[in-house]
């Protein structure tokens, strides 16, 4: 019996599975996931009240159009981006996104004491 080290495994017990290539929803899928949720979340920042946002309340959906509409460009036309362009146009809305709802917390919760209907309803 040959002695192995503990770090070392058999190679047939390590399979990695790529989504086949005849099959464009496991592709899809994931993309447009995060699509709605960008979408979503610039929805939530654009009903947000004036007093917890920066700025006018459409200004995080049309930043977050400028990185989506080249995606949905590429989803309904055979132009393809590459996998790190994809990414980058994913995850940089919603970095903004949470940027954009973290600072809107912040100030709910610095304007929320000199809100005097919050107290007169808590009495």
């Amino acid at each position: 019996m040959k002695r192995v080290k503990k770090t070392e495994q058999e190679s047939s017990t390590h399979e990695l599975r790529t989504p086949a290539l005849s099959d464009p929803e496991e592709i899809v899928v994931p993309s447009v996931a995060a699509l709605i949720g960008i979408l979503l979340t610039g929805l939530l920042y654009f009903v947000l009240p004036p007093t917890v946002i920066l700025g006018p309340n459409w200004l995080l959906l049309v930043m977050q159009a400028v990185f989506v509409v080249p995606l949905i460009i590429d989803f309904l036309t055979p132009w393809d981006f590459s996998q790190k362009t994809r990414r980058n146009l994913v995850l940089v809305p919603l970095g903004l996104s949470t940027v954009a709802l973290m600072v809107g917390v912040a100030l709910f919760i610095l304007t929320l004491p000199a809100d005097r209907n919050a107290i007169e309803e808590a009495l």
